[in-house]
Order: structure tokens, then sequence, then C-alpha cells
């Protein structure tokens, strides 16, 4: 586990800052997947395209509700 951190931190960032560039690859991998477009996955979560393109490039994280809904909206858990 001590050699994860040392390896993050040697890396610059560390694991938690890697989380939400992580997430936000996987969310748009799955919207792709699905052939849905940042509009049409905001207006079934009840967001804008913003936040979504946000969360999409790491510069933000979802709350746990927005990402059980995004869950339910991207077919996946």
């Amino acid at each position: 586990m001590a050699e994860k951190k040392n390896k993050a931190k040697q890396s610059g960032r560390s694991a938690e800052s890697k989380l939400p560039v992580r997430l936000g690859r996987n969310l748009a991998a799955r919207r792709k997947e699905m052939a849905l477009t940042q509009a049409q996955v905001a207006e079934r979560l009840g967001g804008d395209t913003e936040t979504l393109s946000l969360c999409e490039r790491g510069r933000n994280v979802p709350s746990l509700l927005t990402l059980k809904r995004l869950a339910h909206v991207l077919a996946t858990t």
C-alpha cells in the first residue's frame, strides 16, 4: 500500500486526485458506447451539459445522488 502512495507521489498526483479523471473517462466512454450526446444525458439527468462536461473532464466530481442517476441513465453500476 505504501508503495502505491509513493508511486502516486512520484508521478506528481495522489491516487485521490486521479479518481475524478478516471471516473470522467469512464463516464464519457460509456456515454459514447451508448451513442448518447452530453445533451441527451444531461436532459435525462435533469442537469446541464456544462456540469456533465466538467465531470467527464475530471474537473468536477458528481454527488452520490448524481452518480446513482448517471448509473441508471448509462445502464451500468
